[in-house]
This record gives structure tokens, sequence and C-alpha cells, in this order.
């Protein structure tokens, strides 16, 4: 029945609109909701119920690949009923936001479900928690942790996790996450380190609740527009922008004038003088790594592209990279030794 109806969208619309149509159809099929009953990919969702993410973005990939554990997920949510009985998902990205059920997965090519073990009165208390923060102006209007640290009893600032693991606390429970063995060292979390103050071996990642006994997985689902190749695709331009890096590459800096807006606006939000510029070097990778994706696709388009998964298309994808890598990137740095970067012409160990 899916396959007739995509097949009947596809005859009626073209391009983009049919593709569109067709994975709101595909959407329709993975939710089914009524008032205080909602299902995601065949399971019915309780209060409480987390949602763990990866989305096809450059700095997702480094967060669930660099941060502690590392793993296949960057980024969750947590499920529950709003006080009128609809399906809704929090979660934060730059602050705490709700989503409606049907909508949520549109942004994620993978997906899994994972229910914690609570009795009645537990769970009961989590969604009237969720309700009452899904409510609250002061949570809504944090500002997201750029450090993407857990801070307990901290409410001003949250990153995903630490969000959900400050709700869990406010409950009187075990938060669901916990950092695990660091990974090993590499040039890319020095970096984000040195640069911005950001410690990835401390930065607890979404895959982390994997390893917490007290949560079992219910579903995984994936979205099979993106494919193997995409994939492979997004870990040759992370590949790539590694050897930028070692290589003493910099994201280009602000000019004086937006430099000083951006950062007296986040000053005033509460984040620290370093912010303007991390936030804008997290900006610049997702925006490199668009423009070769689009660069990449339109080899596709005009049947140019070599065999999927290929040798041939890594080479395509650097070559790529190093055509825009001066637009994005500039060489200000140089790598000592032991690891550590500096200005480039620095004396080593000053």
């Amino acid at each position: 029945m899916g396959q007739f109806m995509t097949l009947l969208v596809d005859m009626r619309l073209g391009g983009l609109a049919s593709r569109l149509v067709a994975f709101y159809l595909i959407l329709a099929g993975l939710t089914m909701t009524v008032a205080g009953q909602a299902e995601f990919n065949g399971v019915l969702l309780q209060d409480g119920d987390i949602f763990l993410t990866q989305s096809p973005s450059i700095l997702s990939v480094i967060y669930a690949r660099y941060g502690n554990p590392p793993g296949d997920y960057s980024h969750a949510g947590v499920f529950f009923y709003d006080p009128q009985g609809r399906p809704k998902i929090m979660h934060v990205r730059t602050s705490p936001g709700i989503s409606d059920l049907r909508s949520f997965p549109q942004d994620y090519w993978q997906i899994a479900v994972l229910r914690g073990k609570l009795d009645e009165a537990q769970r009961r208390r989590l969604g009237e928690t969720l309700c009452a923060w899904s409510q609250d102006t002061a949570i809504l209007k944090a500002t997201f942790d750029y450090k993407m640290q857990d801070v307990p009893g901290r409410r001003d600032q949250f990153y995903c996790i630490g969000f959900l693991n400050e709700i869990w606390r406010s409950c009187d429970l075990q938060p669901p996450f916990a950092l695990g063995e660091k990974n090993e060292p590499t040039i890319i979390k020095s970096f984000v380190k040195q640069e911005f103050g950001i410690d990835l071996d401390n930065v607890t990642t979404a895959s982390s609740i994997l390893q917490n006994q007290e949560f079992s997985q219910l579903t995984e689902w994936s979205d099979h527009s993106w494919s193997a190749h995409d994939q492979f695709l997004l870990k040759q331009v992370l590949a790539t922008m590694e050897t930028y890096v070692k290589a003493g590459y910099y994201g280009r800096g602000m000019g004086p004038l937006q430099g000083w807006i951006i950062s007296t606006v986040l000053r005033r939000k509460g984040y620290e003088a370093n912010a303007a510029q991390a936030l804008r070097m997290m900006n610049q990778a997702s925006a490199f790594h668009q423009k070769v994706y689009g660069r990449y696709r339109l080899f596709e388009r005009r049947g140019q592209a070599p065999e999927p998964c290929s040798e041939d298309a890594a080479e395509l994808i650097r070559r790529i990279c190093d055509y825009y890598r001066d637009d994005y990137f500039e060489k200000t740095r140089q790598v000592l030794p032991d690891g550590t970067l500096c200005p480039a012409g620095a004396a080593a160990g000053q």
C-alpha cells in the first residue's frame, strides 16, 4: 500500500514536491496517535521514553564520535503527553523546545527509543514534571550550553544530555546518562579543548545510556532515504577536515564589527567571552559540509560521480573539500610535537 501511494504521488507531482509528500506518507505510517496514546515504529509510547537521534550534520558526527563514550547517537529527547494528551518530545538544540511526535523524525536519519525501569508512581511523577517543564517559560528561555556540561541544579543553560539528566534529578531519579571511558586522544579533541575550552572527554554523549542497565531499547528506526553512501560521504568530509586541523588550518575569523555585535549579544545572554568564536566555528563546519555535499550532488545529477562508497568517491570528496577550503579556513596555526597548537610563527612552548 505504501509503495502504491508513493507511486501515485510520483505520477501526479514532480521533483522535490513528490519527495516531500512521499516522506510525509512515511512519517504518517511511522507514528500513530490518538489522545493519550501514541506509537512510534510499532511501539506504544509512555511518558519518559527517551529518543536517541543522529542527524546528517557534521557537528552531530563529531559529538557522537569524540564525546564520551563514542557511539552512533549525538542527541536525545524525552517523550511525554501534554495536558491535552498530545504526544510531544522535549529536547534541546539551541534552547529547550517542544516538538510534535509526527514531525520530530524528519531531521534525523536514525532514532532509537529506550525506556527506563520505573514503577507507576515514578512514571507518573516524571510525566507531571515533563508537562510542568514544557510550560515553564524560565526553562524554555534557557540558553544553549556550548561547552556541553552536565551541571546538577543549573537551570539557565543546557545541552541536550544535561537537560534530560536534570529532569530526572528533579524527580529524585538517577540520571540516565553518565560518562564512560575516555576515547583515544585525537587532534580534533585537542583543538576543540585548546581553542574553545570544550573538553570532549568530559562531554557525556547520548550513546552513554546504552550502557545503563536500567534502560532497555524498545525499537530502532532508520530513514532509508539516507543511504550508506550518504554516511560515507559525511565521514570523508570529517576526515578531510581533520587533515586541515593537523596542517594548522583554522576557521576564518569574524570581522571586527561582526565579532563585536555577536559577542555583545552573547554576553547579554550570559555566555563567556570566547563563545562567539566557538559558535561561529561550529556554524562554519556545518556550512563547509553543506557546501561540499551540495557540490558532490551536482556531480551525481550530471552522471559524473564515481561508484558509491569507493575510493574514487572519497578522492572526489577530498578534491571538492580542497577547492572550497580557503573560503572557510586559513592556515594560522602550527602543531607542536606534543600535539598542542599555537599561532603560526610562535616559538614552541610559548
